[in-house]
């Protein structure tokens, strides 16, 4: 399986990722 991603296509994934995983990294942050 090929798969051509383009700079901005990690950069738009990248950022989904972090909107969605926002608020659990900062509780788990505040957590430990």
């Amino acid at each position: 399986l090929v798969i051509d991603v383009t700079l901005a296509d990690i950069e738009e994934i990248g950022n989904t990722i972090t909107h969605k995983f926002n608020l659990p990294l900062r509780i788990t942050h505040h957590r430990f």
